[in-house]
């Protein structure tokens, strides 16, 4: 386990040391899932011959939240179980059936490493791998014979500590981004759980009945789970590309950097008056990349309607972007400058969805501070 554990975080820091870029995120949602164990316990000693057999059917539910580091992701989980079990106890020549309802709480760490790939500027999937340590809490189960309730670890032999249990975790998840930062998560997990404390105290009981040295537990437990979060992204860092786009001048890939927007085509009364490149597919000669007139386009708008100084860190930001996938697609990686042009779109738009909010805040602001003398009168004269 230790060395498990080892390997997904020297997995993760390589992938963040040469990811393109680097984000924090963190948010919270809500779990829903399954456990299905089927095991057969069985012993063959010199005065005994037993063999036990364990079926049990859950349903989980919950919440969490999470903390995202762009490769990584390490949650803190919140479940309740019901369950029904069925449990047989065969020896020679008779077999005891004992069955029942059960129900269990549970409180979960994970560390779960991902990869993202993204497929446009709103969508991202990533698979998943990792490991989950789920500390029991409550465990409760029907008496098969007056169907009382009672607690698993009222036996003088066992502890609720016993059902304490390590996960490895597959799957996968995507991600749908909002507007300032925000996002929805899905992810579907499959999880498969170790040998428990519980059942190791089992095998014992069956090397002390039988006198079997080596009783052998075969079976297996899965745990399907579907998460699904809200997040909000609070940082977001950009690797730099200082090597790739210092030999191409900007004036090459925006070669009007200098002129002003012709101010008596503007359509919009808060169109700005900054010194920014206008769109203009002619004096950009060819794209390298399709999806470059599409962020050529929205970063006119951006310019025209005065948005850039309301985030101007992050369009200088896109700007970046946007040099070092055509650069980076010169040089011939066409999967990383697409990559990076995609980034920029994503960060063109997220600036002006928010400039649309802040212009609409501003003006607000802008009538609320009226002179008494012009504020508006009411229907009444008033």
């Amino acid at each position: 386990m230790k060395k498990l554990l080892c390997t997904i975080i020297l997995a993760l820091a390589g992938t963040a040391l040469f990811g393109i870029d680097f984000s924090l995120s963190a948010g919270a949602g809500g779990i829903v899932g399954g456990l299905f164990t089927r095991y057969i316990l069985s012993a063959n000693g010199s005065t005994e011959k037993l063999e036990a057999t364990q079926e049990a059917d859950q349903l989980n539910y919950g919440g969490f939240v999470f903390f995202d580091a762009t490769y990584g992701i390490f949650c803190i989980s919140f479940q309740n179980g019901h369950n029904t079990y069925r449990a047989d106890l065969i020896e020679v020549g008779n077999k005891t059936t004992m069955s029942g309802k059960g129900w269990e709480s549970m409180l979960g760490f994970s560390l779960l490493g991902k990869y993202p790939f993204r497929l446009n500027d709103r969508f991202t999937i990533f698979p998943l791998l990792g490991i989950e340590y789920q500390i029991s809490l409550v465990q409760l189960w029907t008496d098969p014979d007056d169907g009382k309730v009672y607690r698993r670890n009222d036996d003088v032999d066992f502890f609720v500590t016993d059902w304490n249990s390590f996960f490895i975790n597959v799957g996968g998840g995507v991600d749908f981004m909002l507007p300032k930062n925000f996002f929805l998560r899905g992810e579907l997990l499959c999880g498969f759980r170790l040998m428990t404390p519980y059942e190791k105290k089992n095998l014992d009981t069956m090397k002390t009945l039988t006198g079997d040295s080596k009783p052998k537990l075969g079976g297996i437990t899965v745990v399907p789970t579907f998460r699904i979060s809200a997040g909000y992204r609070f940082y977001t860092k950009v690797k730099s590309t200082k090597s790739k786009t210092t030999d191409v001048p900007p004036t090459e890939l925006i070669p009007e950097l200098t002129q002003i927007p012709d101010q008596s085509q503007a359509k919009d009364p808060h169109r700005n008056s900054e010194r920014h490149v206008p769109f203009s597919p002619e004096g950009q000669g060819v794209f390298l990349l399709p999806i470059e007139a599409t962020i050529y386009k929205t970063r006119q708008e951006i310019i025209d309607r005065g948005f850039v100084k309301y985030d101007r860190e992050n369009f200088e930001k896109a700007d970046e972007l946007t040099q070092s996938a055509h650069n980076v697609y010169k040089d011939g990686d066409k999967e990383s400058a697409l990559a990076l042009a995609e980034d920029a779109l994503l960060l063109y738009n997220d600036i002006l969805q928010n400039g649309w909010s802040s212009y609409d805040e501003e003006r607000e602001t802008r009538v609320f501070r009226l002179p008494k003398g012009l504020a508006p009168k009411t229907p009444s004269g008033r």
